[in-house]
């Protein structure tokens, strides 16, 4: 569903995994280790965010930190989205997103990022 509205499945997997972890700032390799996707892909994804206000960046030390912009225009829309997709209602069948890093099955308990994209 989700891929159709996003047409590239790396802005869809960065999208889901900044949502999913909102308070967190990520560097470009760590999300090519988390996400499995090629560099140029994520640099051009990021910096097309980065240009609409949707991440902000920061510089520390070599690296270049990116977070989700709370503050962008439509986050509370995107969020909601993300969140009924991350974390469904009772009785609802659990989808995801970004992969993750073992095909294992999670705990009933652990909440996982979402996987629509394999």
């Amino acid at each position: 569903m989700l891929k159709a509205l996003f047409t590239s499945g790396t802005r869809l997997k960065l999208l889901a995994h900044f949502f999913n972890h909102p308070f967190r700032s990520f560097y470009l390799r760590e999300l090519q280790r988390l996400l499995g996707e090629s560099l140029t892909p994520l640099r051009r994804e990021l910096g097309k965010m980065e240009q609409i206000g949707l991440l902000v960046s920061r510089r520390e030390k070599n690296q270049k930190y990116f977070r989700l912009n709370r503050d962008f225009i439509i986050y509370p829309e995107l969020q909601n989205i993300f969140s009924k997709l991350c974390c469904p209602g009772p009785g609802a069948q659990r989808v995801t997103l970004v992969s993750r890093e073992d095909d294992r099955p999670a705990p009933a308990r652990e909440t996982r990022p979402i996987e629509l994209l394999r």
